[in-house]
C-alpha cells in the first residue's frame, strides 16, 4: 500500500503539532504591507476611474475592478492575527485562568486515516474514500514543562501559543511507533491512504489580547471593524503595534507510559 499523507509531526525530543510556527511580529508585518498595498492599489482604482471611463473603459469595469480590490482588502483585515485577538480580549485574571486550564490539561493524540481504491486516488475535493479510522494513543502520566509567563507588568499584551510540543522518552516513543503502525497496518485497506496524527488540548487558545483596567478606548474588535470599513486597517494596526507588548508562550508536555490509563 502507499501513503499519500504528510509524514509524522510528532517527533522526539520537542515537535510542534502544526508543524509551522509563524513570528507574529512578522505575520503581524506582512499583514500590514498587505493592507498600504491594497490600499493604494484600491486609490489608484478609484482615482484613475474617471480617466479610465473618459477613454472608453465602461463603467461597470471600473467599478468591479475597485470593488474586487476593496473585498480583498476587507479579507486581508479580517483575517489578519490582529482580527483574532480583537476577538478574544481578556481581562488579566481571565487570561491567567486560561494559561492555568492549559497548563494543568493533558493533550490527547490523534490517528486518522482514509484508504482510497487505485482508481480513485485523483486531486479535488471530489474523493471517494473506502474507509476511515480514528483512534487515540493512550500514555501514563503527562507533566507540563512549560517556562512561566507573568503578564502582571504589561499593561497589554498580544499573548501568542502556538500549539503545544510534546517531549516522549524512548519507551513512550517506542510504544507510541508500534501502536502507529499497528493502526496503520490494521485500517490500510486499500491501494492508497491519507494518514494523519494530531494533538489536542483542551481548553487551547492560540491567541489573546491581555488588557488592563488602563487599556485606551480605541481597542477592541468594534473600533477595529469600523477603521477597516473606512480603509484605516494600516493607520490602527501602527497605532495598536506600537501600544501593545507581544509575548510569545509555548506550552510544552512530557509524556512517559509509566502509568496505563485509558484512551484520552
Amino acid at each position: 500500500m502507499h501513503a499519500t499523507g504528510a509524514p509524522s509531526d510528532l517527533e522526539i525530543p520537542i515537535s510542534d503539532s502544526d508543524g509551522e510556527q509563524i513570528n507574529d511580529e512578522a505575520e503581524g508585518a506582512l499583514c500590514y504591507l498587505a493592507d498600504i498595498f491594497v490600499c493604494v492599489l484600491w486609490s489608484l482604482c478609484v482615482g484613475c476611474g474617471g480617466i479610465l471611463i473618459v477613454g472608453g473603459v465602461p463603467r461597470i469595469w471600473v467599478a468591479a475592478g475597485a470593488g474586487v480590490t476593496y473585498a480583498l482588502y476587507l479579507v486581508t483585515c479580517l483575517k489578519s492575527p490582529v482580527y483574532v485577538y480583537m476577538c478574544n480580549i481578556k481581562a488579566l485574571e481571565e487570561a491567567e485562568a486560561a494559561l492555568r486550564g492549559m497548563h494543568d490539561a493533558a493533550p490527547g493524540i490523534r490517528l486518522e486515516l482514509v484508504s482510497y481504491a487505485a482508481n480513485d486516488q485523483v486531486k479535488g475535493p471530489a474523493l471517494n474514500a473506502t474507509h476511515n479510522a480514528e483512534e487515540s494513543f493512550s500514555y501514563g502520566s503527562c507533566s507540563d514543562l512549560s517556562t512561566p509567563v507573568f503578564l502582571e507588568s504589561r499593561s497589554i499584551v498580544a499573548l501568542h501559543i502556538p500549539k503545544p510540543q510534546i517531549v516522549m522518552d524512548h519507551s513512550t516513543r517506542a510504544a507510541y511507533d508500534a501502536h502507529k503502525a499497528n493502526f496503520i497496518t490494521t485500517n490500510d485497506k486499500d491501494t492508497f491512504y491519507d494518514f494523519a496524527e494530531s494533538i489536542d488540548l483542551p481548553n487551547y487558545q492560540e491567541r489573546m489580547l491581555v488588557t488592563s483596567a488602563s487599556a485606551p478606548w480605541w481597542i477592541g474588535k468594534t473600533p477595529y471593524v469600523i477603521s477597516t470599513v473606512l480603509m484605516l486597517a494600516p493607520l490602527y494596526r501602527l497605532a495598536l503595534y506600537m501600544t501593545i507588548h507581544h509575548v510569545r508562550h509555548t506550552i510544552v508536555k512530557s509524556l512517559t507510559n509509566l502509568e496505563p490509563v485509558n484512551d484520552l
